[in-house]
């Protein structure tokens, strides 16, 4: 129930097992989550369907690491605005600095709707537990949901400051 609270309105509506994805409002029930095996298979029944995208780079990510327990897919205004410089996330703050080297990087390639997409994004994401995909939004992952949500907060943040100074 973490998610929720979260003050972005660009969540996904959906859930993988050890997963949990909040719908696009920032109320969270029951009826909105939806569990399914990393393959694909439904275990819970809902009126959200899972997007393609939710299924191959998700999936493809908890598979390849199985010291993960969360998976975290956003693409908050700031967060697209870095994703689309070619510098991506710069140290020019105190925050910034402690991810210099922790940020991976996905080119863009469309939608993420195409399975063969999964393992590039497993492989460039490497050891990492950020990502930045290129003219899309932001990735984070954790071995705990508390984990993940930290490290997604902190990764936004720093786009957010990023992208205020631009501004000026």
């Amino acid at each position: 129930r973490i998610l929720p609270v979260y003050p972005t309105k660009d969540l996904d509506e959906s859930a993988f097992t050890r997963t949990i994805f909040a719908n696009k409002s920032h109320h969270l029930t029951g009826p909105q989550i939806k569990i399914c095996r990393l393959k694909g298979n439904d275990l819970t029944e809902s009126d959200y369907h899972l997007a393609p995208a939710g299924r191959n780079f998700h999936g493809a990510i908890l598979d390849a690491r199985r010291d993960l327990a969360c998976v975290l897919h956003v693409h908050p205004k700031a967060a697209v605005v870095i994703s689309a410089t070619k510098e991506g996330l710069l140290p020019i703050d105190q925050s910034s600095s402690m991810l210099y080297g922790r940020v991976s990087y996905h080119e863009f390639e469309g939608l993420a709707q195409e399975a063969e997409e999964g393992p590039r994004i497993v492989a460039d994401l490497g050891d990492n537990l950020m990502l930045i995909m290129q003219n899309h939004g932001v990735l984070t992952v954790g071995r705990t949901i508390a984990e993940g949500f930290a490290v997604l907060h902190t990764l936004v943040s720093c786009c957010e400051t990023q992208a205020q100074l631009m501004a000026t």
